[in-house]
């Protein structure tokens, strides 16, 4: 079920960041209008099942006001957690940052999801986080601070350290950098592990209706989330009901959230686990789609097929109690 709808409003951003997901950076210019997200807004809200919007990109926040007439707009329709992800650019003064919250707030935002490491802040000075956090309390934004990690930059201690006292109501988060594109490109080490895979290692980032600037659609929100075999459509020529009907009969989707993750790794012994962590593994399961198939063609179809005797075991059994 979808029940979290992500706009990835823009690839535009104010910093270059070398761990960026999406590659996104002040030279890029794709972004949605307000009239695509209203209608893409519209078209997920026929699902019923929505509960949570956010903002993410890129920097939405360089469209302050585009934002937050989306984020009115979404709360007149009667949802009520709205968030943003920022760097906190527009932060540089006391000033400036009480201006902008206020604008939020108004418009209906309530959740803040800032980052704080040595990535960011070679563009985005720690001081306008300061100031974010020290104003924050006026308004009762939740605010949830993450830091991203690779071998030999700073932990979440060190970064604690910087912000000042005022961070007790505050949610932090360790996350480790992804082997993403960007990051391979600049040479920065990522912190590895050999994951050990049972029946707890699961996706819980299935649940996402993410929206790109062109209309792409996804279940996920994570840094691999553009992935041929977990698309399920694009707003731009499919109803949302298409879009659903994909989301539902997608066999990957479908076995990530039954399964897990052991179910491919117990197909293929040898696979590779030594990983950043599920997503990375993730990653590696489904990035090549010929090598996907040439290697868990045959168990799909055989979970195909599992699935369907289970269907009609299902209709036999209705049929009979009538």
């Amino acid at each position: 079920m979808m029940n979290f709808l992500t706009l990835l409003y823009t690839m535009k951003c104010s910093a270059s960041c070398k761990i960026c997901c999406f590659g996104c950076n002040p030279e890029r210019n794709e972004k949605m209008s307000v009239e695509q997200a209203k209608r893409y807004i519209d078209s997920a809200l026929t699902l019923n099942t929505i509960n949570v919007v956010g903002f993410s990109g890129g920097e939405p926040l360089l469209y302050l006001d585009e934002i937050c007439e989306l984020s009115q707009y979404i709360t007149s329709r009667g949802i009520r957690a709205v968030g943003v992800s920022t760097n906190g650019f527009w932060a540089s003064t006391v000033d400036r940052t009480r201006e902008v919250l206020t604008k939020l707030h108004l418009s209906g935002i309530r959740k803040l999801n800032l980052s704080a490491d040595d990535f960011h802040q070679e563009f985005i000075p720690i001081d306008n986080l300061k100031n974010i956090l020290d104003l924050a309390p006026e308004f009762n934004f939740t605010i949830d601070v993450s830091v991203m990690l690779a071998k030999g930059t700073s932990r979440l201690l060190d970064v604690l350290a910087n912000l000042g006292n005022n961070t007790s109501y505050i949610t932090f988060s360790e996350y480790r950098a992804q082997p993403v594109a960007q990051v391979l490109n600049n040479n920065i080490d990522v912190i590895k592990n050999k994951l050990s895979i049972d029946e707890t290692s699961t996706c819980n980032m299935l649940n996402a209706l993410a929206i790109f600037p062109n209309g792409e659609v996804y279940p996920c929100c994570s840094h691999f989330c553009d992935n041929e075999l977990l698309r399920i459509g694009n707003m731009n020529t499919d109803s949302i009901e298409e879009i659903r009907k994909k989301y539902n009969s997608n066999m990957v989707i479908r076995i990530l959230r039954k399964h897990g993750f052991k179910w491919f790794v117990d197909k293929h012994p040898s696979f590779d686990v030594e990983c950043v962590n599920l997503c990375d593994l993730c990653d590696k399961i489904l990035h090549d789609k010929d090598k996907f198939y040439e290697i868990f063609g045959s168990h799909i179809e055989d979970e195909k097929q599992r699935i369907y005797e289970a269907y009609l075991t299902q209709q036999r059994v209705q049929s009979q109690a009538v």
